[in-house]
């Protein structure tokens, strides 16, 4: 294994690790993010580049396909390369119509499920229904 491959595992290995750990200690972080991505053209535009020129580095320093670890981190590579570059030239409408719902219906279902969860009014979450709002926080 060479030190670009050995270097470059660590440095994904450490940022997905650190990555899942954020998901699990804040859930619902991704029902605030997802949405967003969608409803702010601009938000997805900045993770689109950074994800972008990560992956391009990686491809264009370590496009290594002989051993197991080296396979690992060029299909990482280019997996984000092929992400960023989508995220960066398909518009929201075009994610929304790819993914077959809007990600703000999805939040607001999460929302429901942990008020439901938490067992607070259920007269509340008849009003969010009712009113359409998109935080059952108020």
């Amino acid at each position: 294994m060479s030190p670009l491959t050995r270097y470059l595992s660590r440095l994904l290995g450490v940022f997905l690790l650190v990555t899942a750990v954020s998901e699990w200690t804040q859930p619902r972080l991704l029902t605030v993010v997802a949405p967003a991505m969608v409803d702010q053209p601009a938000l997805s535009w900045v993770s689109g580049m950074l994800t972008f020129v990560a992956g391009l580095a990686i491809v264009l320093g370590h496009n290594v396909w002989s051993d197991p670890a080296a396979v690992v981190v060029s299909f990482l590579g280019w997996r984000m390369t092929i992400k960023g570059a989508a995220l960066l030239l398909v518009p929201a409408a075009g994610w929304t119509a790819l993914l077959g719902a809007d990600a703000s219906t999805a939040a607001t279902d999460q929302e429901l499920r942990a008020v439901a969860r938490r067992s607070q009014s259920p007269s509340r979450v008849v009003h969010h229904f009712a009113t359409g709002s998109r935080s059952l926080r108020s």
